[in-house]
């Protein structure tokens, strides 16, 4: 296939107070961003493994560009225990840094996608796919995408559900903006709005196997054993 193959992730910068704070109520803000730093750190190891030509890192606050920077893309560039012994693999992935817009999480997520159609055409790409996936779900894995990748061969839009009723993945081959209109979210009715959207606008849905996300203590701990050495230590 020459479909250009892209996978945004939507980060935010590990501040106390702005990231995992439903579970911040229970453990503590600082414990908090310790956790959300071994979620996202764990994501941006194993995407190096997946086949794919470009992903994207979609940050928030724009201002704090250049400590995302140096916070991610060491842990892209440095081979960690997880990764097969011998030498390092060449990864020719192109990571790059994009701003996530202003707005609630439709909006940006609207812009993120349109945007990365845009600059695609741009560079020669007369047709991509993209995925794109928040730092919320230890489950995703390079199975995950493949999965992704085949429906999408035949499907406009596939979901990848949480059990509260969102969903941890979104992949498209064109910007659908009525995907992102007037959605419940960060409800039990996002996902099942957004299906319903979809159905209505004709799109040929695909949708996941259920994965949970990780937004309580309770989450964090069923969670913990899948990280392994991979993190820094988060204090619970």
């Amino acid at each position: 296939m020459d479909d250009r193959r892209i996978i945004i992730l939507f980060v935010k910068f590990p501040q106390p107070g702005q990231v995992k704070t439903r579970l911040a109520r229970t453990v503590g803000d600082e414990v908090a961003v310790g956790i959300y730093r071994q979620l996202v750190m764990r994501l941006v190891r194993m995407l190096r493994r997946v086949d794919v030509e470009e992903v994207r890192i979609c940050f928030d606050p724009a201002e704090k560009h250049l400590e995302i920077d140096r916070w991610l893309r060491p842990v892209w560039l440095t081979m960690g225990e997880e990764d097969s012994a011998g030498e390092e693999p060449v990864n020719e992935t192109a990571l790059v840094f994009r701003p996530q817009s202003t707005g609630d999480l439709g909006e940006r997520l609207e812009s993120a996608f349109s945007e990365t159609f845009r600059e695609s055409e741009e560079v020669g790409s007369s047709a991509a796919r993209v995925i794109a996936i928040g730092s919320d779900c230890i489950e995703i894995d390079e199975g995950t995408f493949q999965g992704t990748w085949k429906a999408l061969e035949t499907r406009d839009v596939v979901f990848g559900p949480t059990a509260d009723g969102g969903y941890y993945l979104i992949g498209m081959n064109l910007s659908h903006p009525v995907l992102f209109e007037n959605i419940p979210w960060s409800t039990e009715k996002t996902l099942e709005t957004s299906l319903k959207r979809a159905g209505e606008s004709g799109l040929k849905v695909a949708v996941l196997d259920e994965k949970n996300d990780i937004d309580t203590e309770e989450d964090w701990h069923r969670a913990k054993a899948m990280l392994g050495n991979g993190g820094e230590s988060s204090g619970v």
